[in-house]
């Protein structure tokens, strides 16, 4: 590009730099849970109070998911549970987190729903309402996070469900912004 100033004749280079433009995209998603070190969750519950109902804790653990390892709830005898542990990775501002979560068909009273749902220090950041009764389905989230979640930062997972049915968590991930 030729610009004149004050009688002087320059030839300038212009450098055009696009930040933002396009689709973001994301790596894979890592694991920043592990199924067996889910624990009972014992203090203050952003998806609110128990009250009266029972979680035998016998109900949900890690068990086996075909060839994954994942984490089960039992709803028969655990209508509301809470499970914590610290996250594995560290998740930076605009991350993704990746959720995969399959229920069998689901069963009980007509016209009841069942809450999903995940926290991360002490807020909610994923939720869902499944209606009751439903076929099994695989429940799938990719949000993009606001802020940064150092390793360690307590992760929480929630059911709360009416009837007789089963959950799979089979993936709880972070996805490093590319």
């Amino acid at each position: 590009m030729l610009l004149q100033v004050g009688g002087v004749r320059c030839e300038i280079l212009v450098t055009w730099v696009m930040l933002g433009c396009g689709d973001p995209s994301w790596g894979p998603p890592v694991p920043m849970a592990d199924p067996d070190l889910w624990r009972a969750w014992t203090g203050a519950d952003p998806f609110g109070e128990q009250g009266d109902r029972y979680c035998d804790p016998l109900a949900w653990g890690p068990a086996d998911f075909g060839s994954e390892r994942v984490f089960d709830v039992w709803t028969q005898q655990c209508a509301w549970v809470t499970v914590g542990q610290p996250t594995l990775v560290e998740l930076g501002r605009r991350d993704q987190l990746h959720v995969t979560l399959f229920h069998d068909p689901l069963t009980g009273p007509a016209d009841a729903e069942a809450r999903v749902g995940l926290a991360l220090a002490g807020e909610i950041v994923w939720e869902e309402a499944v209606p009751i009764p439903s076929d099994s389905q695989f429940l799938l989230a990719d949000l993009e996070l606001k802020r940064r979640y150092p390793a360690g930062t307590e992760l929480l997972f929630h059911i709360d469900n009416h009837g007789s049915n089963s959950y799979h968590l089979i993936l709880v991930g972070a996805a490093p912004r590319e």
